[in-house]
């Protein structure tokens, strides 16, 4: 689990302005389960879904964020 729902649901409680780009590659399967909450949470004018970025880019493409999450709950307690 990579906690992203949980990030979305923060989008909601966040101020108008706050826009989630969520950086990465994701299957069909998993994008619809995310489009459907997306549109159940009315945010998806509030969420972009960024393909991968190059690893030379990554550091200069996060730098442009106020803010970043790494969203993944522990499966373990360890």
């Amino acid at each position: 689990n990579r906690g992203v729902e949980t990030a979305l649901q923060a989008v909601k409680l966040l101020p108008e302005d706050v826009v989630l780009a969520m950086v990465g590659k994701v299957t069909s399967e998993f994008k619809q389960n995310l489009d459907a909450m997306i549109a159940d949470l009315k945010i998806g004018h509030r969420v972009k879904s960024v393909d991968p970025v190059n690893p030379v880019c990554l550091v200069d493409y996060l730098s442009t964020a106020d803010l970043g999450i790494i969203p993944i709950i522990p499966a373990t307690l360890s």
